[in-house]
């Protein structure tokens, strides 16, 4: 047998394997999320670093990878009241307000440095979005709840859409120049996020029907839930469409339509658990260290910007919201990371024909830091808004 195939074979299961020895030494040791671990054994593995993890736009690898994500953004999607953003109309702005900032902060950053008008479009529309993998990992690690668990998730939930709806006009935008195709513009745009949209209502309508002509008892949900996932994921792949816009609405319509999953477990359980230490180490290997720091710099003003600028909307909001600065601010805080969001977005404009990762330093920087810092400052945040449940065991 040759050796070489046997181990390139291994390489990815070997890693998923010592990604979860690195999350639980660094958690027990230190107190650092498991994630963060995951991301940087990742980053190390991965690119021109040591390259052990080799080709990361494998077919079967991407389809696990956005199915470890979906399982995610159904579980965020799930827990994002509508309602209760309707009924507090100054947060949904806060957020929009947030996020359009954000946005246009980080445009003019990079047309300032030179960087294609795009381009610059395209990186501030990443650097406006959130971190629902992340978020959704930290809060359930330390079983938070509280008034800022749910603002952090409420508004990274807001700059998820705003980010997707910014990025595929950019990709619109990007079919019509390079092409001139009106037709493909307008799918690469609005078609692609109504079909997304309208697939995840569907799977949110039919599956709670097929459940509920089974009949009772129905003692776990998870299963069915995780399969309608990895079918959701793979008819958006298959048809080009938008696995990250189907899940969450998928998750989104589960919840207001009333559908209990008291019986299903957390995270999906050790399923859930298994795909997120491969989701993390993948996020860290698309990241190359040359890339990282030749655009360090520029990283770095992109997360200062995203900071400052959530820092200073929480300020002027918590005036008027009764919530008050401190946990205000903590919110925001809580909401900084990105990383995952980021990249399958990415991945899914090199599937149309825009490989911009390689070309983009700063945010290959940028995702870098809030991949390995940003896990650590929503579990900082979330501390000290004193939400973490007190340690199993104590």
């Amino acid at each position: 047998m040759d050796a070489i195939p046997l181990l390139s074979s291994l390489t990815w299961p070997v890693a998923i394997g010592l990604g979860w020895v690195v999350g639980e030494l660094a958690y027990r040791a230190w107190g650092v999320p498991r994630v963060a671990a995951y991301g940087l054994l990742g980053f190390l593995l991965g690119g021109t670093q040591l390259g052990w993890l080799g080709d990361v736009h494998q077919r079967e690898l991407l389809w696990l990878v956005h199915v470890a994500f979906g399982l995610t953004l159904f579980e965020f999607g799930y827990r994002i009241n509508l309602n209760w953003l309707l009924r507090n109309p100054g947060f949904t702005a806060q957020g929009v307000i947030e996020s359009l900032l954000i946005f246009l902060l980080v445009w003019l950053a990079c047309g300032w440095l030179g960087m294609e008008p795009l381009l610059s479009w395209m990186v501030a529309a990443l650097a406006a979005s959130g971190s629902p993998a992340g978020l959704m990992r930290v809060i359930n690690e330390g079983r938070a709840s509280g008034i800022v668990t749910e603002r952090a998730l409420h508004g990274s939930a807001l700059q998820c859409v705003i980010a997707v709806l910014l990025f595929k006009l950019a990709a619109g935008a990007w079919t019509l120049s390079s092409l001139g195709d009106w037709g493909q513009a307008l799918w690469n745009s609005g078609a692609m996020l109504l079909g997304s949209a309208a697939l995840g209502l569907g799977f949110g309508v039919l599956l709670p029907w097929l459940i509920d002509r089974l009949g009772p008892p129905v003692p776990d949900t998870t299963l069915p839930y995780a399969i309608a996932v990895m079918l959701l994921v793979s008819v958006t792949l298959a048809w080009t469409l938008s696995p990250v816009l189907a899940t969450l609405v998928f998750g989104l319509t589960a919840r207001h339509r009333r559908i209990g999953l008291t019986s299903a477990q957390r995270n999906f359980g050790a399923l859930g658990d298994v795909m997120a230490v491969l989701l993390f180490i993948f996020a860290g290997a698309a990241l190359d260290i040359a890339l990282v720091l030749q655009g360090w710099w520029v990283g770095v003003l992109i997360v200062l910007l995203r900071l400052g600028v959530k820092l200073g909307v929480a300020w002027v909001a918590a005036r008027g919201d009764g919530l008050g600065r401190h946990k205000a601010m903590l919110a925001g805080v809580a909401s900084t990371p990105i990383s995952v969001f980021v990249i399958l977005l990415l991945e899914q404009a090199r599937v149309m024909g825009l490989d911009v990762l390689g070309t983009i330093a700063p945010l290959a920087a940028a995702t870098w830091l809030l991949e390995i810092a940003g896990p650590a400052l929503t579990r900082w945040a979330l501390k000290r808004a004193h939400e973490l449940a007190p340690p199993e065991g104590r």
